[in-house]
């Protein structure tokens, strides 16, 4: 199966498909992104339809820290600041990214604009969605990652912060910083 249409089905399944075509349509480590990233948001949500920011304990999700962001949403304009970046994403990107904007280091006017359909789509839904990235400028060494964007709710209204998850793909360890 190719890459384009297992990318397309991982976002179908995302979408409410049964457990059988999420296995089918996705990788292994998407599968298990998926898993976390479900289990995170229905352990500590509790009655709520989505997990506040301060629900995340570290300590409870302690080996995936360093494959975690949580990030902010802001409006007028749209825009996303993160917060915390787990040490594989910023030894994959190359630099620190917390407390940065997603345009401070996304300079690329198609790739911001792509990341920020994403967020949209999981404010829009309210739920978490999960993608394949293919190459990528931003992820030095990195031939692909899989990731997932998690909805947070300080109010269980309006989602305000996110957490993600991302797993690499590569031949080697990252680079570094560009060079």
């Amino acid at each position: 199966m190719s890459r384009s249409k297992r990318s397309r089905r991982a976002r179908r399944a995302a979408r409410g498909f049964t457990l059988i075509e999420v296995l089918v349509a996705l990788s292994v480590v998407a599968v298990a992104l998926a898993a976390i990233g479900s289990l995170i948001a229905v352990t500590v949500r509790g009655a709520r339809s989505m997990p506040a920011r301060q629900d995340i304990d570290p300590v409870e999700i302690w080996p995936l820290v360093p494959y975690i962001h949580i990030s902010e949403w802001h409006i007028d304009p749209d825009r996303v600041r993160y917060r915390l970046a787990g040490t594989e994403i910023v030894a994959s990107i190359g630099r620190e990214i917390s407390g940065h904007w997603l345009t401070d280091f996304h300079t690329d006017d198609k790739d911001v604009a792509e990341t920020m359909a994403l967020y949209r789509e999981v404010i829009a839904r309210r739920s978490p969605i999960l993608g394949r990235t293919l190459g990528s400028m931003q992820r030095l060494g990195v031939e692909s990652f899989e990731w997932i964007i998690c909805p947070l709710s300080d109010d269980d209204a309006a989602v305000n912060h996110f957490i993600g998850l991302e797993d690499y793909v590569s031949n080697k360890r990252y680079l570094g910083a560009a060079g």
